[in-house]
């Protein structure tokens, strides 16, 4: 997991993100996040040769938002791609490539 300082950096809010309720939704979407990553990490047994392609990361930087980043053990082999500018993947996560795109373009 990442030790990034969220205290540092300005709030953004993703359009793609529904409020948080009194931290309610945080709360229950990273619970369902946490159970469907080590479900993911148990079946595919991931290596440090093991590359992703994580599409539909956000510029927001809630607890539960970009999740497989953080929890996945090489962020490093990820490339990861969205609409808005997550750019700040790439140093919150060292050799993370991040990608702004829309598939319609």
């Amino acid at each position: 997991m990442s030790s990034f300082n969220h205290a540092s950096v300005p709030e953004q809010n993703s359009s793609y993100v529904q409020p948080n309720l009194l931290g309610l939704v945080s709360k229950l979407s990273l619970y369902a996040r946490k159970r469907m990553v080590r479900s993911l990490l148990d079946l595919a047994r991931p290596t440090p040769d093991t590359t992703v392609l994580d599409v539909g990361v956000t510029l927001d930087r809630r607890e539960d938002c970009n999740f497989f980043e953080k929890a996945y053990p090489y962020p490093d082999r990820i490339t990861a791609v969205g609409l808005e500018d997550a750019s700040f993947l790439e140093q919150e996560f060292p050799g993370l490539k991040f990608v702004q795109a829309n598939a319609l373009d």
